[in-house]
């Protein structure tokens, strides 16, 4: 049996009559004959499924999507070593230099000898300090006759703070007001803007300055995951080369995948095991941010390109950040980014350039760079249409210890027959600065 079986293979060249031909199974009941025929690739496939192996590449092609860039950024970043799972962690900003009115102004009545000073309350007052100069944006001044306006802003003069905080001020170019130049009427919510102070050729101290950090607390998580083999399992023969060092690689990609979550918005808090022990969970950078900025209307959910030059401006400015920030986006945002029309004076996103071992497209406007890139994080958590902006400048990982792996001995112990391995790391991210990164939304859109 087995030598016609071996003859109709080595010279037989089939067609299609071979699936209709007269198949036999000889007395013994194992094997099949074919009558009058010539064996083929196609009656063998179809008759005995399996006898004929595929070509098959040796090598399993492992895909890796580029789907967690943050938790891949974060190996690059400022590192601290820490050693313990909270992490208290001091920060500061720059004084604000920008508040508005908090109640409107009048002008005083016209009188021969009216005092110039005026007492205004803003919904800062703690930012300003005499001997401080002050603009509002928007509101002219006035020539030396207090009569004819200028392009020039009112800027007045800090001369003291009341006992309830409000600024006691002179108009540099005021209003004529009677016979004295005063401050003109303005309206609540005025802007108004702290400059530089201003002092006599007598003065030898100024107001006194002082800036003390503020501290935030963080969580580490402790990730981890295992793998194990069997000793029959590591011994059979496979069709293709799959060994405990790939099972090891998916393993580590899976959980650098959780990590990507957890590190982008993780909410921090600690719960209890059911062996009533302590479990920490980092906050994730998303919530960090200090900024926000929502593109789109009702209806509208195409980011145009004025929003960007508007988005690229909130992200480099008034944050004495970097002009070159990664952007991590959902896929809808990043179609979004592809389909805006650039024209011909801004760098749109075809330029692309490898960074941390990753793939960024570079957006520029003439307010800084962005790296864009699409973190598929946001689109696992329906947050597609959303983004990150981050300056790693001000971005810090505290980790106890790096990324380790832990044999485990199981054998030993008497658990099981395997090779066992862990692989952990007890980590989180920080963002210093947040005034320098901004959180980027669609604006919601309510179903009609």
């Amino acid at each position: 049996m087995i030598l016609v079986l071996l003859m109709c293979s080595l010279f037989g060249v089939g067609g299609a009559s071979a699936m209709t031909a007269d198949v036999v199974t000889p007395d013994g009941g194992l094997g099949l004959v074919q009558v009058d025929e010539i064996s083929s690739d196609q009656a063998t496939r179809s008759l005995v499924p399996g006898l004929n192996l595929n070509d098959i590449e040796r090598k399993v092609v492992v895909i890796r999507p580029m789907g967690n860039p943050l938790a891949t950024t974060s190996r690059f970043v400022a590192r601290k070593s820490a050693t313990s799972r909270v992490q208290e962690y001091f920060s500061t900003d720059v004084l604000p230099v920008k508040t508005t009115l908090k109640t409107a102004y009048a002008e005083e009545a016209a009188g021969g000898n009216a005092d110039i000073n005026a007492t205004i309350d803003t919904n800062n007052n703690a930012i300003f300090s005499a001997k401080e100069t002050i603009f509002f944006p928007g509101v002219p001044g006035y020539k030396k006759d207090g009569v004819t306006q200028t392009k020039q802003f009112l800027m007045c003069y800090i001369t003291s703070k009341t006992n309830d905080k409000k600024l006691v001020i002179k108009p540099v170019n005021g209003k004529k007001i009677g016979n004295v130049i005063g401050m003109p009427s303005l309206p609540a919510n005025s802007i108004i803007i702290r400059a530089g102070r201003a002092h006599n050729e007598f003065d030898i101290q100024t107001g006194k300055f002082a800036n003390l950090p503020t501290p935030t607390i963080q969580y580490l998580q402790n990730f981890k995951c295992q793998i194990e083999q069997s000793t029959l399992e590591k011994i059979a023969n496979k069709q293709v080369d799959w060994t405990f060092n790939d099972q090891e690689q998916e393993a580590i990609f899976d959980m650098t995948r959780g990590m990507n979550k957890n590190f982008l918005i993780g909410a921090m808090g600690i719960v209890q095991d059911d062996d009533s022990n302590d479990v920490y969970m980092t906050g994730g950078i998303y919530w960090q941010a200090g900024k926000d900025f929502t593109y789109g209307s009702q209806g509208v959910t195409q980011i145009t390109f004025a929003e960007l030059v508007k988005l690229t401006e909130a992200a480099f400015t008034g944050n004495a950040g970097n002009k070159e920030k990664i952007f991590y986006v959902g896929s809808g945002l990043m179609t979004n980014l592809s389909l805006i029309n650039y024209g011909t004076n801004q760098k749109d996103a075809a330029t692309t350039f490898v960074k941390y071992g990753l793939t960024f497209k570079e957006i520029t406007t003439n307010f800084g760079t962005l790296w864009v890139i699409h973190d598929e994080s946001f689109d696992e958590n329906e947050m597609t249409n959303s983004g990150l902006i981050v300056d790693t400048d001000f971005l810090r990982k505290y980790s106890i210890g790096e990324l380790k792996a832990t044999d485990l001995d199981l054998r030993k112990s008497g658990e099981r027959n395997v090779d066992a391995r862990t692989i952990s790391e007890e980590s989180a991210l920080v963002l210093q600065n947040p005034n320098a990164h901004i959180r980027v939304e669609l604006f919601p859109q309510v179903a009609a």
